[in-house]
């Protein structure tokens, strides 16, 4: 085989290499730069779950506190309920 066809054919495999090299680089590149967006999106994704659920956990303090009012409110309406039906009693007499 001719000395200039070996340079040329080993040329010729080493800038078909350097080219494949080329696209995997650009490749993992868009690879990594996709990761990181992602890794940024779930960070903020993981704090808006943590609001949320600090948020409900107050909402559910105030809904127990609510119930707790109601539960109150009605206890005093049927002690009023009773005190009214016993002056109606009183009255009719």
């Amino acid at each position: 085989m001719d000395q200039t066809l070996f340079y040329w054919i080993l040329g010729v495999a080493g800038a078909i290499i350097a080219l494949l090299i080329g696209v995997i680089g650009f490749f993992l590149q868009q690879n990594y730069s996709t990761n990181k967006e992602a890794k940024c999106t779930m960070d903020k994704l993981n704090t808006t779950l943590r609001v949320l659920i600090q948020k409900m956990k107050s909402y559910d303090e105030k809904n127990d506190i609510t119930t707790l009012r109601l539960n109150d409110h009605a206890k005093r309406l049927d002690t009023h309920d009773v005190k009214i039906a016993t002056i109606e009693e009183r009255i009719k007499k």
